[in-house]
């Protein structure tokens, strides 16, 4: 199937891998916020150059920009809930925008690294992302999908 980043065919699924709707990721991750603890666990909404935040992909791992669009970040809010997903090893649920109304669901993730440096005169915290897919254990814990 061709991916909905370059083609107008897409087809909704439920779970790792399959493509969804704007109000079947809230449904999930419970805000607009892109960093949230919803019902189901911790999750982040990513894209690439979509909403401002310079999130990148390269094989599998993803780099994702801390929230805060304006200033300094600061380890509060979101970033801090991200930070703590990394010293007690809890993944988090990955859902990336491929275009307006378009989602994919990238599955559980877990937070290997958090570092912070200067971007465009202001200082930004990085988290970099790995799939769970070679740790079954993680894989899901106790969430839907």
């Amino acid at each position: 199937m061709a991916s909905p980043r370059n083609s107008e065919r897409w087809q909704p699924d439920a779970g790792p891998g399959g493509w969804l709707t704007w109000i079947e990721v809230l449904g999930w991750h419970g805000s607009r916020r892109g960093i949230h603890r919803g019902r189901y666990g911790v999750s982040v909404l990513y894209d690439e150059g979509l909403s401002g935040y310079q999130n990148t992909g390269r094989g599998g791992r993803l780099t994702y920009m801390g929230a805060g669009r304006a200033g300094d970040q600061t380890l509060t809010g979101g970033n801090a809930l991200l930070a703590e997903c990394r010293r007690i090893g809890e993944p988090v649920r990955v859902f990336d925008r491929l275009r307006p109304g378009c989602w994919l669901d990238r599955g559980w993730h877990l937070v290997e690294s958090v570092s912070v440096g200067a971007q465009g005169g202001r200082l930004v915290y990085w988290f970099s992302l790995a799939p769970v897919h070679d740790k079954p254990e993680l894989a899901n814990p106790g969430a839907p999908g």
